[in-house]
């Protein structure tokens, strides 16, 4: 037991180590992924990912006044659901309905840290256990501590650069205009098309540039912590790619489905 002891390292000794992990992954991704099949860690890039996550998501939630905000989604919602919103609605019930929005915008502004941390977090746990499940069906095994050590490393730095770069970009350009809220950084293709429909516009922010090097870097982690190959680890991480690409096309068109039928206006 005190030979247990001796071997290990000090918390703060650990610590260091993981977070030199975290700023190697932006100049030497290689031997970062490569360290980690013998020596996976998890606590700080987990930690990390959550104050990115909660940095971006509150960032985004305040890059327009209040009252630009309400407006924008009370008249989307106007154009969505004719039917149902548009209708001749006195000055009062108008301000009434207003109010509700704006009530509804200061909710979500309050719970937006905690919101993006959890997004920061939960996304790689889901993902690695995604993996996890396609790679044991593909006959290379592994385990789920180097397989979310994996994930959360390669997810990591882009996250980083785009939470930062999201909150300078609202700092500099507050109060932006309520079409460029949604996306400070316009880094997808969804900011060339900005009045296409919802599912076009849904595929359109799948092709993004920090998804691009997510893709790049979870590719290589596969590689060099699973031993796999080079294809077959882009195979698999596109494969998670078309799902979420899938299933957020679908849920716009279901959307899009949804207030056609319910918002049609009167005949």
């Amino acid at each position: 037991m005190m030979d247990r002891k001796a071997t290990r390292a000090p918390l703060s000794e650990r610590s260091r180590g993981q977070i030199g992990r975290l700023v190697s992954m932006f100049h030497a991704p290689g031997r970062t992924m490569a360290g980690l099949r013998a020596s996976p860690t998890i606590a700080a890039v987990l930690i990390a990912s959550a104050l990115a996550g909660g940095i971006k998501v509150t960032a985004v939630s305040r890059a327009a006044d209040l009252e630009t905000a309400a407006r924008h989604a009370w008249d989307e919602q106007s154009r969505l659901m004719p039917g149902t919103i548009s209708r001749n609605l006195s000055d009062a019930d108008r301000e009434r309905a207003l109010d509700g929005v704006r009530s509804g915008i200061r909710m979500t502004r309050n719970f937006a840290p905690v919101l993006g941390a959890l997004g920061g977090v939960l996304a790689p746990v889901a993902a690695s256990a995604f993996f996890l499940l396609v790679f044991g069906v593909l006959g290379a095994p592994a385990r789920y501590r180097v397989m979310l050590s994996t994930v959360a490393h390669a997810w990591w730095p882009a996250a980083a650069v785009s939470s930062v770069l999201t909150a300078a970009v609202v700092a500099v350009s507050f109060p932006m205009a309520p079409e460029r809220m949604e996306e400070p950084l316009r880094t997808s293709l969804a900011a060339l098309a900005p009045e296409a429909s919802l599912a076009m516009a849904a595929l359109a922010s799948r092709l993004d540039l920090f998804l691009g090097w997510e893709l790049a870097l979870v590719t290589l982690g596969f590689t060099l912590t699973l031993g796999v190959s080079r294809r077959r680890s882009l195979t698999v991480a596109l494969l998670l790619w078309v799902l979420v690409t899938a299933v957020t096309v679908g849920f716009a068109m279901v959307a899009r489905f949804m207030t056609m039928a319910v918002g049609a206006p009167p005949a």
